[in-house]
C-alpha cells in the first residue's frame, strides 16, 4: 500500500473549482478517489438537465447540453479531474471522459 500525503486542499479564489494537491509513490491511487467519484456522482445529478452522461466501452463521457456557466464548468471540471478523468478538446464536441469504475 501507497502512503499519501494530502500536502493542500483549497478552492480557486476565481472560479471556486477545488485543488488538492496529493503526494505519493507507487500506483495505487489515493483514498480520497472514493470520495471524488460520489461528489461528481452527486454534481452530475445535480445538473443532469445540463449534461449528458454515456457508459460505453469501459469509460464515462460528459457532454453539455449546450452553454455552462464558467462556475458549472470549473465544478464539474474540477471534480472530474480529481476523478481521473479529463476534458477533451474538440470544438462544439469537447466533452469530458474518465475510466468507468
Amino acid at each position: 500500500m501507497t502512503d499519501y500525503k494530502l500536502l493542500l486542499d483549497t478552492e480557486c479564489p476565481k472560479c471556486h473549482a477545488r485543488i488538492q494537491l496529493v503526494l505519493g509513490t507507487g500506483e495505487d491511487e489515493p483514498a480520497t478517489t472514493v470520495d471524488n467519484r460520489k461528489q461528481l456522482t452527486d454534481a452530475l445529478k445535480k445538473y443532469a438537465l445540463q449534461l449528458d452522461v454515456k457508459r460505453e466501452g469501459g469509460q464515462i463521457t460528459i457532454h453539455t447540453r449546450g452553454y455552462l456557466d464558467r462556475v458549472i464548468w470549473a465544478e464539474i471540471h474540477g471534480l472530474v479531474k480529481a476523478a481521473g478523468g479529463s476534458w477533451v478538446t474538440e470544438g462544439a464536441s469537447s466533452h469530458w471522459v474518465l475510466r468507468d469504475g
